[in-house]
Parts: structure tokens; sequence; C-alpha cells
């Protein structure tokens, strides 16, 4: 077991020496104090605290990071903080519990270094208990560390030694902090939302201003490019080119009439309509189009009446199948509603002429049907 060597004081101030015998150093104080003794100085025996040094020269020993930042920088990590309100009550209820169960100020001290208390590091309880061990008050200890403890609170620890009554002083100021912390945290949370809202009024007012402050800079600017933009419309549409897309609608329409049934066949759009295309060059410019804009009328043009059809009920077929299970669910009722959008988009544009498009609408249309069976039960 090792073995402590200590220095302690009598009651008449007598200092003497010795060495016990205990598991650890908290038992150490324990013994000495249960001697009649104050202790001044405990310490590990020459073996013990021989391998101490030898483990502390050891090659794997931590380096300490610190060491290496600028001397400034290192005092300013090192000052401790000044704790909140509640990280102070839950301190001293601590300590106030450590009393009340009968351990000596000592023993407490030492409990309370083993203790998380946040914002309050265990080196502070350390270092009162250092002093206490040295024959000072727990106040006088307190006072060497203004940071931590006000002088209210060194004050009250003083007048609790005096009237011999400490813990109830203890916990007393624990229910004040904790009062004061709560009292605060409310005015706090009532000030949220005015401060929300004024924050965003201020954003508001600064967007405001800025867009209008955006729109005279740039007036100028704006008004000659509306200006210009109708000269431009005016020009075409005395070419004569105004009409250019329901130009190409209709003229992908008259190809589309001369195979009705079964239309010109895939693929054939580029080639066959420079034979129909009656839009006129501007500017020595030859219109050419290998896409109608418009997947279904090009469909009509390509495979005729015929494919178009079957090409619907590829769609409008496995939809009735639902139709006894009832509406859709959010899920595939949420894709069918894109796949019908996409299907819309397909009359004025040509998003089918992707195949990555094709392939992820029709995955997401029997995707769509196959999870409404499966929610309902119909595998």
């Amino acid at each position: 077991m090792p073995e402590f060597s200590y220095r302690a004081r009598r009651r008449t101030g007598e200092v003497v020496q010795g060495v016990v015998e205990v598991a650890d150093r908290a038992a150490a104080l324990v013994q000495i104090e249960r001697q009649g003794l104050f202790p001044v100085a405990v310490d590990a025996a020459k073996g013990l605290a021989a391998s101490a040094a030898a483990a502390e020269r050891s090659p794997t020993r931590r380096v300490d990071w610190r060491a290496l930042l600028p001397l400034a920088l290192r005092e300013a990590l090192a000052r401790k903080r000044k704790p909140k309100l509640q990280e102070l009550a839950t301190f001293t209820q601590q300590l106030a519990n450590l009393l009340k169960s009968g351990m000596p100020l000592t023993v407490a001290l030492n409990s309370m270094t083993h203790l998380v208390s946040k914002g309050i590091s265990a080196d502070v309880s350390k270092e009162l208990r250092q002093d206490v061990m040295e024959g000072r008050s727990l106040s006088d200890a307190m006072a060497k560390q203004p940071r931590i403890f006000s002088d209210l609170y060194i004050n009250m620890v003083r007048a609790g030694e005096s009237s011999g009554a400490l813990v109830e002083v203890l916990r007393r100021m624990a229910d004040h902090f904790e009062r004061r912390a709560e009292f605060r945290s409310s005015i706090l949370t009532s000030l949220a939302y005015p401060v929300l809202l004024l924050l965003i009024t201020i954003a508001v007012v600064v967007f405001l201003v800025g867009l209008g402050g955006i729109y005279l800079l740039g007036r100028p600017v704006i008004e000659t490019r509306v200006n210009k933009t109708r000269e431009q419309i005016e020009e075409i549409r005395l070419r004569g080119n105004l009409g250019g897309r329901a130009q190409l609608y209709a003229d992908t329409w008259r190809m589309a009439r001369e195979k009705i049934w079964f239309g010109w066949g895939l693929g054939s759009y580029g080639t066959v309509f420079q034979i129909y295309n009656q839009q006129v060059s501007v500017e020595g410019w030859e219109p050419f189009y290998a896409q109608a804009h418009s997947d279904w009328l090009q469909a009509l043009a390509e495979v005729g009446l015929v494919g178009t059809v079957l090409i619907v009920l590829m769609g409008i077929v496995p939809l009735m199948s639902l139709w006894p299970l009832g509406p859709p669910r959010a899920v595939p009722g949420y894709l069918l509603a894109g796949c019908g959008l996409l299907a819309l988009y397909a009359l004025v544009e040509f998003p089918f002429a992707n195949p990555a498009v094709m392939e992820s609408f029709w995955l997401c249309f029997f995707t769509a049907l196959r999870y409404h069976k499966l929610t309902l039960g119909d595998a």
C-alpha cells in the first residue's frame, strides 16, 4: 500500500511530521484529521515520488501544446473566466451538500476536484484545498480568486464561518444565485421575440432601400434596354417573323397531315421538315429546326396518329388499373403529378428529346403506380 509523508499542526500550533500508509491522498487526509491534526502538506513517500518523477521524465509523456504559444496568449488562456450565475449556484450547492454529509472541509474540497462543475475548473477546488490545508480560512482562500468569487460571496462565507452556519449560508447563496439566473433567463427569453422582430424589420427596410437605390441608379440602363427591345420587336414584326414559333407549329402540322396515320418515321423530322419550312431568312440567316419544339406535335409527324395514340395508351391503361383502388397517397401522387406536368410541358417544348428525361419519366411513372399498389396491400 502507498505511503504518504505529511506535515501538520496540533491545536496548540505545534508542527508535527509523520508517515501514513493508506490507499490514496484523500484517505491520508482523512486519517490525519482523525488524529486531531490540521494537515499542512501531504506528499507521496520517496519511493512513490521517485517513480512519479521517472514517469514524468519518460519520453512518452504528453507534450503541453500551450508551451508553443506566445506568452500573452498563454496568459489569456490560463486566466480564469468569470462563471455564470447558474454555474456558481451549482458549485456552491455541491460544496454545501458535501459539508452537510459530515465531510471535513479539506476532504469536501478534495471531492470537489472530482465533481463536474461547468464553468469552474477543478484547479479552483485544488487551490482552495491547498490554501485551507496551509491554515487559511475558506473565505481567505476564496479571496485569492477574485475572478471566481465576488466580494459579496467572500463576505457571506466569512460570516458563515464566524457564526458556525457555513452550510446554511452556502445553501442560501446557492438558492439566491439560482433565482437570479432564472430571472435573467426569463428576461432574455421575453426580449428574444421583440429583438427578432426588430432585426427582421431592419433587414426588410435595408432590402427595400437597397432595391430602391438599385432602381434609381439603374433606371437609365433599364429604360434604354426596354426601348431597344421594343425597337427589335417592331423590326421583327415588320419583317413578318414575329410569329416564328406559331409558324413552326403550322409547318409541322402541314408535314404531319401529309402522312397522318403512320407518319414519316422516327428521326425523320430534321430532314423532312426542310421541305415544309416556310420561315423567311433574317439578315442572311436561314432558320433550321432539328426539333419541332413540341414533342407531341413531332410525335404526330414522325409516328402518325396511330403511334401517338399508342404512346398515350401506354400511360392511360396503367392509370385506369388504379381507378378501383382510390386516389393515390402523397408520394405516388407527387410522382404522378410531376409526370403529368412534364407531359403538358411537352406540348410547347421537347424535353423527351433527351434520353435521360425519357427514362426518368417512365421510371417515376411506373414506380409511382407500383408504390400505390403496395401501400394499399394489392401486391
